[in-house]
């Protein structure tokens, strides 16, 4: 059946009325019926375009109005609605919006022979695409469309990509499917105009919605290279080109620049171009050249001797690490931490990672008090499990809401969801960390209250432990996993009640602000694991020590949770590399917190991407790892692996060191991303690391550097005191007693003189018998905080002698504070302050 249109109908009536007709009585009886009859017919095909959706004039069906036949949210967030969208260039259109990760289906309107959408991201009408969102190189969106469960479009959106139109066939299919994932985030993409159409297209095609004369290209299709700027050198990239005009030819060039070492080339790719209905459209190839490491890339296409697109994109030129073929790690990291499916788990195993830690997000999964949601966490475990990594399942991490009385309902209630948990993920999960940073929640009076209950959070504890050994022996617990600086008087706090011996591993998450090798909160990264070791072993247990998260998290100063302020993205994929390194060296798993990226730092870490994919592919299923006894501010880390004796070595100087190396037959040298470096029994040293190769037992030696001399600053005695303390004089320095206080200064030096533009390490000599000390370096010239750094009371006769180095930009004043850090209540802090000294950087 033929179905007219109204305006169509209209035009046969007005044809029948003719002036004949007008001019005869009968004849315009019968055109007056007939217009009625034709009114009637137009209704009546309303109403069944409005029924069935479909538009006489087109033959299109809308997907907005058609019910889903099926939707899957793959994140909580997850929603979908219909409206009127506009796109950058202005055009309004109708659609869908999807945002989060989740997938919805529609049966297939009978008859209709293919489906288009316009698929973009941002959408500056509606304020959601802000200036930084398009301009960040984060949050992409990745968007497949299926039929009948067989993928025939995959894309991935970006904040400042044009709109993609794409026309595809159904042939004959029943079930169409749009699946959308996100790669962090709550964005949304948007279906404009998206339809089922009477009209036949030949094969799926994808343009992007360009202004006359533009063009553009990608610098690849595939997920892995667009949302992670992740290429594997030798493969062929795919390039789809196109033109918004009619042209020929088309040259794409591609400038590649190292962001670390030199070797810049240029690569030429000639595209044949074809006209279509948008313009002209053509396709090509490049090829990854043979490097290894972080780069700049600028593309750029010419059309008839003119630029019409460019694009700059920092590009990691990574390791593939094939993790089937590893069955012991000392790598982890740590990414879903919502506890739901994003896109970057399906990608998890590009870092080479063996171990793959994730929370049960039980505020997620027991949303409504004793009915268990499963299928979010289900994904991940699935995603992570097909990528063949090992899982670190993490309890809890916060309570449900419907948890209004946390003294009477959080323990039974977390012990009921703990237990249904171990059921669930029975032969999934073997070992578990315990509630993650339980310290934080209990001190900030998150499902606990210290003061009704001040055993709470070891109460939880044990509760929880006691649940995992009973429900099966066989299965290891990771505990305690304490956040923020004072993470070993917290550990102390747990052992003495008990719980250290209900665990098989002890655990820590000491995040960094400068080198792994440097002090920190008192201590150096090797220091820490010593130290929380011997306090397990106080208590007369030998406990494995596990670094289940930690980074670098960079960001600007000042902001919550940016912990690393004024470290660079290079520093920080060296820091990663070495912390690492000094893990394998110690026995200690070493979990990676947010690899791909940071809220605050919105951008791939491709520098870090590049190095850590470098050092597993060498050093997964390594053997025998020890750290080497070297000089100071020299570091080597030697195992066995299948390709031979591996030797990472490296310097925390700032100046070049040479070392001698004898032993290793048949000897090649990398640096820290894999290119190869010239073999040398005598390689030169920087802050990054290189890895020696070879066979036999390998012995490194070196000249101790030559470390500038030191110079003492005036006695803590004459430095300004708190009024309210009680001070007395050492031989060589001042033993303080606070009066009960959280964060008060107790002690201040003299203004020193500091050159603009260098560096400086100041070396305090710490005895803590009560509370806890707040090392400031301030300029005082303008107040700024230049470095800060706690240690706490563990013992009650700890010693720290903290390394404690700052840079300097204008800054040509600095002033040591020694203030009370007593986070959690007011306290009394006593403490010896010793042989204070300054000395260049070395």
């Amino acid at each position: 059946m033929i179905v007219a249109s109204p305006r169509q109908v209209d035009a046969f009536s007005s044809v029948l009325l003719s002036s004949e007709v007008r001019r005869n009585n009968i004849w315009r009886a019968f055109g007056i019926k007939l217009r009625q009859a034709c009114l009637l017919a137009i209704l009546g095909v309303v109403t069944v375009c409005a029924k069935q959706a479909v538009c006489a004039d087109t033959g299109d069906t809308p997907l907005q109005k058609l019910t889903p036949s099926n939707q899957i949210a793959l994140n909580p967030c997850f929603a979908m609605r219909s409206g009127g969208f506009r796109l950058v260039t202005g055009t309004s259109v109708q659609g869908i919006s999807l945002t989060c990760s989740g997938e919805v289906s529609w049966a297939i309107p009978e008859g209709a022979s293919s489906f288009h959408v316009i698929l973009w991201r941002a959408d500056v009408a509606n304020a959601l695409a802000t200036a930084q969102l398009l301009s960040d190189k984060l949050d992409f969106l990745r968007v497949r469309i299926s039929l009948d469960n067989v993928p025939v479009a995959d894309t991935v959106l970006g904040a400042a990509d044009p709109a993609e139109k794409w026309e595809i066939p159904t042939n004959h299919a029943r079930i169409l499917t749009i699946k959308m994932e996100q790669e962090y985030g709550a964005e949304a993409v948007y279906l404009g105009d998206p339809a089922f159409s009477h009209q036949a297209v030949s094969a799926v095609s994808v343009r992007h919605v360009l202004s006359p004369g533009s063009g553009f290209a990608n610098l690849g299709s595939g997920p892995r290279q667009r949302a992670f700027f992740d290429f594997h050198p030798g493969e062929s990239v795919p390039l789809q080109v196109e033109f918004a005009g009619k042209a020929a030819n088309a040259e794409v060039r591609l400038n590649i620049a190292p962001l670390a070492g030199t070797g810049a080339r240029t690569l030429s790719v000639p595209v044949a171009l074809q006209p279509d209905a948008d313009g002209s459209v053509g396709s090509g190839q490049w090829q990854v050249p043979e490097f290894f490491g972080p780069a700049n890339i600028v593309l750029t296409v010419n059309v008839q001797g003119r630029q019409v697109f460019t694009s700059t994109t920092e590009v990691a030129f990574a390791k593939t690490n094939n993790l089937a073929n590893v069955t012991q790690s000392n790598f982890g990291i740590h990414l879903s931490t919502s506890g739901s499916l994003f896109l970057q788990d399906d990608f998890a195993d590009l870092w080479g990672a063996k171990w793959a830690r994730f929370f049960l997000a039980w505020d997620v999964i027991e949303s409504k008090e004793g009915q268990y949601d499963w299928h979010w966490i289900d994904n991940v475990v699935a995603t992570y499990s097909a990528q063949h990594l090992q899982l670190l399942g993490v309890m809890g991490e916060l309570q449900p809401k419907w948890i209004t009385d946390p003294r009477t309902q959080m323990a039974p209630a977390y012990a009921r969801f703990v237990k249904a948990a171990l059921e669930h993920f029975q032969g999934k999960i073997h070992v578990w960390d315990t509630y993650n940073e339980i310290n934080s929640k209990y001190y900030a009076h998150r499902g606990f209250d210290p003061a009704t209950q001040p055993r709470g959070d070891i109460d939880l504890l044990r509760e929880e432990l006691q649940e995992i050994h009973q429900f099966d022996p066989g299965l290891i617990t990771v505990c305690c996993s304490p956040g923020g600086t004072d993470f070993l008087p917290y550990s102390k706090r747990l052992f003495d009640a008990g719980i250290i011996g209900m665990v098989n591993d002890v655990s820590m998450h000491p995040y960094q602000a400068g080198p792994p090798e440097d002090s920190d909160d008192g201590l150096s990264y090797p220091e820490m694991v010593d130290r929380l070791g011997k306090l397990a072993a106080s208590y007369g247990m030998q406990k494995p020590v596990w670094t289940s998260e930690a980074n670098w998290v960079m960001g600007p100063a000042g902001t919550a949770g940016v912990s690393a302020p004024g470290v660079t993205e290079h520093e920080q994929s060296q820091y990663l590399v070495r912390a690492n390194l000094l893990s394998l060296g110690l026995h200690v798993p070493y979990f990676s917190h947010s690899p791909f990226f940071f809220p605050y730092h919105r951008n791939v870490l491709v520098d870090s991407l590049s190095s850590y994919a470098e050092m597993t592919a060498l050093l997964s299923n390594a053997q025998n790892a020890r750290l080497l006894s070297l000089p100071p501010h020299i570091y080597g880390v030697t195992a066995s692996t299948s390709a031979g004796t591996v030797v990472a070595l490296w310097t925390d100087a700032f100046k070049p060191i040479t070392v001698h190396m004898t032993g290793l037959g048949h000897m090649t040298i990398q640096d820290m991303y894999g290119n190869p470096l010239p073999a040398s029994e005598s390689p030169v040293l920087s802050d990054s690391p290189i890895y020696v190769i070879g066979t036999g037992s390998p012995v490194v030696t070196a000249a101790a550097l030559q470390v500038p001399a030191a110079r003492s600053l005036p006695a803590p005695s004459a430095w300004s005191h708190s009024p309210s303390a009680h001070v007395e004089n050492t031989a060589s320095g001042i033993h303080l007693t606070s009066e009960p206080s959280q964060y008060a200064g107790q002690v201040t030096s003299p203004i020193l003189n500091v050159s603009p533009n260098s560096c400086y390490v100041f070396t305090p000599s710490i005895t803590l018998h009560k509370g806890g000390i707040d090392v400031e370096v301030v300029d005082p010239d303008n107040k700024k905080l230049l470095r800060t750094e706690f240690v706490f009371t563990v013992t009650g006769n700890d010693q720290y002698q903290p390394h404690i180095r700052v840079k300097t930009a204008d800054d040509s004043h600095l002033q040591l504070v020694f203030t009370d850090a007593n986070p959690h209540q007011a306290e009394v802090t006593d403490f010896i302050l010793t042989n204070v000294a300054m000395s260049p950087c070395p």
